[in-house]
């Protein structure tokens, strides 16, 4: 588990490269690591013991059926937060800047999902409009988790041009091949002026014309489930939303017997009351 290699391997998928990743099997891994990280077992690998088996795999090999990338950007959630495994004071210093500066966000929850999905990650990264990523010292539990998760998304984030802020405190992990992208702090309030200037560079990606162009994708690009996460899905629900038969009998009234009978009659008594019928 390399910081390099992984924002490599980002950096390849978000230019819409077809990536084939490769293990020397006579090195012992750590499965228990790479199961915690998730993005190698969704995006697949090959496994070789000596160069002629990594020769037969490299014949093997096509340029074509990249990853499709989303084109449709998420305007209502513009900023994609790589949140930490554990809650800190830089973490919460972030949230908190993010929500004074009125930007939506969305993000990947460890607490609610505990591996890091590659082509949900490539989804979310292809939809916003800027990224935040906060690296941990070695010092904190799971930091070799999260910072082979950050350099994942850093790598995505950054050859699709998106707006990238990538923190770490003084101390921080970040290798001398991407120092050049972190911002690094001292205190909460580098944090906040931080992401005030990313907030501002977001800002204005939102109110282009073409905040991004990207390529048009095909069908299951374009295609939306909505996200495991319900905190993701504050302002992108309406969209997807189907609205059932049960739904409209019960916004109706309908269903007000076996409403009372559950406990639930003054939910119905709300429906019906309600201008919105929601």
């Amino acid at each position: 588990m390399n910081f390099n290699v992984t924002f490599e391997i980002g950096y390849a998928i978000g230019l819409g490269k077809r990536v084939f990743l490769t293990r020397d099997g006579n090195i012992k891994r750590d499965q228990g690591l790479t199961d915690k990280i998730g993005i190698f077992d969704t995006l697949g690998f090959d496994t070789y013991s000596e160069e002629e088996s990594l020769a037969a795999l490299v014949r093997t090999f096509a340029a074509d059926n990249g990853i499709p990338l989303r084109s449709l950007l998420n305007t209502k959630s513009p900023v994609y937060v790589l949140q930490t495994p554990q809650s800190n004071a830089s973490m919460l210093a972030i949230t908190s800047r993010i929500k004074k500066a009125r930007l939506g966000y969305k993000g990947f929850l460890p607490t609610d999902d505990p591996r890091l999905s590659a082509t949900k990650a490539i989804d979310d990264i292809s939809a916003c409009l800027g990224t935040i990523i906060p690296l941990l010292p070695s010092t904190f539990a799971d930091a070799d988790v999260h910072n082979i998760r950050a350099a994942f998304v850093a790598g995505l984030a950054v050859s699709m041009g998106k707006v990238v802020l990538v923190l770490q405190p003084r101390d921080g992990p970040a290798p001398l091949d991407v120092r050049d992208l972190v911002t690094t702090f001292d205190q909460a309030s580098d944090i906040a002026n931080a992401i005030a200037a990313f907030a501002l560079d977001v800002t204005e990606r939102l109110q282009a014309d073409d905040p991004l162009p990207l390529p048009k994708g095909n069908f299951l690009a374009e295609l939306s489930i909505g996200d495991s996460v319900a905190e993701n899905e504050l302002q992108t629900l309406g969209k997807y939303y189907l609205r059932t038969d049960e739904y409209k009998r019960a916004s109706r009234g309908e269903h007000e017997s076996s409403l009372r009978r559950s406990g639930f009659a003054s939910v119905n008594k709300a429906i019906r009351d309600s201008p919105h019928r929601r």
